[in-house]
């Protein structure tokens, strides 16, 4: 089932990518005029919507395609996107009515009902926002290891 919905969206990339509809889509975001912040904000409210409806890997896999090429036509850095949109699928995985974590933490404590599971995780779902706020307003603090070399195996370094 993965791998279907995977090749889906990889072939639905190469057809955007060939009709030219991701730089057509770039093209008419950036003529709006809007900050990129801006858009910025309209694509975090989006992912965290469509977390609440379906399968983070699904929606990844099948929006990435879309909204890449307009991050980075924005001006984004793309290393700081990926970590970005995987916080924000991981928060998708926290919202009902199809948090996919709620559902495995159902399964492993079938006593507790529901609505408490969705109790418990809504700090840890409240961090990871104020996390993935802290990253928008420095995103210095996701690139600086790579810019720095930090993340470089040095010699006579176990690893």
């Amino acid at each position: 089932m993965v791998m279907c919905i995977f090749w889906a969206a990889k072939l639905m990339g190469i057809y955007l990518t060939y009709d030219q509809i991701t730089a057509q889509l770039s093209a008419m975001v950036l003529d709006l005029g809007l900050s990129p912040y801006f858009n910025l904000l309209v694509l975090v409210v989006f992912y965290l919507v469509l977390g609440m409806l379906m399968d983070g890997l699904a929606a990844m896999v099948m929006t990435l395609p879309l909204t890449f090429p307009i991050v980075v036509s924005l001006g984004f850095d793309p290393i700081w996107y990926g970590v970005l949109l995987t916080m924000l699928i991981e928060a998708g995985l926290l919202t009902p009515p199809v948090g996919m974590n709620l559902f495995i933490l159902q399964g492993l404590r079938p006593d507790y009902p529901f609505a408490v599971l969705v109790r418990g995780a809504m700090p840890f779902f409240l961090v990871l926002l104020l996390v993935i706020a802290v990253i928008v307003a420095f995103p210095d603090i996701v690139t600086l290891p790579a810019a720095t070399g930090l993340s470089r195996r040095r010699p006579g370094w176990p690893g």
